[in-house]
C-alpha cells in the first residue's frame, strides 16, 4: 500500500483541473537531484535556485547530490519518480547530451523520459593548470604536449569536460592522457594536489583558486572572454574555431502535469531574475540563462543532434 501511494497521488493530480493542480503544488518537499558532487557549477546553480524557490513556493526545496556515471545515477532516480513536480533533475549538458550521444545503452532517454522545465544557466569551461607546470599560454601547453606526447595528465570531471578535452586534442594535435573524475570539484582538488597537470572544468570550483594564484587559467572555451575572468583569453584566440559552452537546467519526469511545469518555469524565471542570484552566479562565471520549456526542449534536441554528429570524430567516451 505504501509503495502504491505515490502513483495514486500522481493519478489524483492528473485528474484535477490545471488551475487546481498548480494551486495544490507543492504538497511535500521538492527535491532537486544533482548528478555531480557538491562544489561544482551544477551544484552551485541548484542550491541558489533551491533557496529562492523555497521562499517563492512556500515549501521546503532540498538539493540531493547523486554523483556518478556522468549523471546517469541522478537521471535514473528522477526518471522513476512520481510525475508530480516534487522530484526535479538539475540536468546538464554532459548528462543529457554528451552521455546519451556516446553511450547508447544508457537506462534513460533525455527526450522520452523527461519534461524540460527551464534552462537555468550557461557557462564556459576553463582550461587550468597547476602553477608548477611551466606553461603560461595555450600555445605553451600545445608545444609542451607535443614535445612530450602522453606525459601530461588531463583531469576530466564528466562527459562534457571530456568533450572539451577531446576537441582540444583533435584541433591542436596535443597528446594528453585523460584521467576521469566524478565531478569538476574533484578534478580541481586533484589539480591543486599536483596529481594531474591540467584540467578542463567549469568556472565555479576553480575561479577562486585562479584569483588566489593557486591555479593558472590558460583559456576559456567560449568564443569570447568572460567578464569574471576578463584577462583570461578565449582558447579560440589561439585555436580558431574552438568553442565548447555547457548549460544546466531543470527537468521533471515525463507526464508531469503541464500546469505544474508552467508554475515551476515561472518561479524559476523569477528566481533567476533576483539581483542577488544573478550577481552570485555571474561572480562564479555562470551566466543566468532562463528559458521557456519549449525553448529549452529545442535547445536539448539541437545539442543532442550535434553531439551525435561530433562524437565519433572526437572519439569521446563517457
Amino acid at each position: 500500500m505504501r509503495r502504491a501511494l505515490p502513483a495514486l497521488f500522481a493519478c489524483l493530480l492528473c485528474a484535477l483541473p490545471p488551475a487546481a493542480t498548480a494551486q495544490a503544488f507543492p504538497v511535500r518537499p521538492v527535491r532537486i537531484v544533482v548528478g555531480t558532487p557538491p562544489g561544482g557549477g551544477i551544484d552551485l546553480v541548484a542550491r541558489l535556485l533551491a533557496a529562492r524557490l523555497q521562499d517563492q513556493l512556500g515549501g521546503a526545496v532540498v538539493v540531493e547530490n547523486r554523483p556518478g556515471a556522468s549523471g546517469a545515477i541522478a537521471a535514473e532516480q528522477v526518471r522513476g519518480a512520481a510525475p508530480d513536480g516534487h522530484a526535479l533533475l538539475a540536468g546538464f549538458s554532459a548528462q543529457m547530451v554528451m552521455a546519451p550521444a556516446t553511450e547508447p545503452g544508457l537506462g534513460y532517454d533525455p527526450i522520452r523520459d523527461f519534461e524540460p522545465v527551464a534552462r537555468t544557466g550557461i557557462f564556459p569551461v576553463l582550461l587550468v593548470v597547476n602553477p608548477s607546470l611551466h606553461v603560461h599560454s595555450v600555445q605553451d601547453l600545445v608545444r609542451e604536449a607535443k614535445a612530450h606526447p602522453g606525459a601530461l595528465n588531463a583531469a576530466t570531471g564528466s562527459a562534457g569536460f571530456l568533450f572539451a578535452t577531446a576537441a582540444f586534442k583533435q584541433m591542436t594535435g596535443a597528446q594528453l592522457r585523460d584521467v576521469p573524475y566524478t565531478g569538476s570539484a574533484n578534478a580541481v582538488a586533484a589539480l591543486l594536489a599536483g596529481t594531474v597537470d591540467l584540467a578542463f572544468v567549469d568556472a565555479p570550483p576553480a575561479i577562486g583558486h585562479v584569483h588566489a594564484g593557486r591555479l593558472r587559467a590558460l583559456g576559456v572555451t567560449s568564443a569570447q572572454r568572460v567578464a569574471a575572468l576578463a584577462d583570461v583569453p578565449a582558447i579560440a584566440e589561439a585555436v580558431p574555431g574552438y568553442e565548447v559552452v555547457l548549460w544546466t537546467g531543470l527537468f521533471a519526469p515525463a507526464a508531469t502535469a503541464r500546469a505544474v511545469l508552467d508554475r515551476l518555469q515561472q518561479e524559476t524565471a523569477r528566481a533567476l531574475a533576483a539581483p542577488e542570484t544573478r550577481e552570485r552566479l555571474q561572480a562564479a562565471g555562470v551566466l543566468p540563462a532562463p528559458s521557456t520549456a519549449q525553448e529549452f526542449g529545442e535547445i536539448l534536441r539541437r545539442d543532442l543532434a550535434q553531439a551525435r554528429r561530433l562524437a565519433p570524430a572526437a572519439a569521446a567516451k563517457p
